[in-house]
């Protein structure tokens, strides 16, 4: 019986979506920092509060880690220069 090899999907980088990864006829959307924040409000404050409670529940020291990353992507902002 033939054996199957499993194939990888490489992804390279082309004319057609390199450097910016946006390809051909799509428009790159920025969004300000008080849209941001209403994204963020609606979105992921939610997950992450249901997330705290769950894990808390399992001993989890859920807050603190939240608050950890929370404050890592803001260093990793900063020092990126996007404030």
């Amino acid at each position: 019986m033939p054996t199957r090899r499993s194939r990888t999907l490489r992804l390279r980088p082309t004319r057609r979506t390199w450097p910016n990864g946006i390809k051909r006829g799509l428009t790159a959307i920025k969004y300000d920092a008080a849209e941001l924040k209403k994204f963020e409000q609606a979105g992921a404050q939610p997950v992450w509060k249901s997330w705290v409670a769950e894990s808390s529940a399992k001993g989890v020291p859920a807050q603190e880690l939240l608050d950890m990353v929370l404050a890592e992507a803001e260093k990793a902002k900063k020092a990126l220069g996007k404030n």
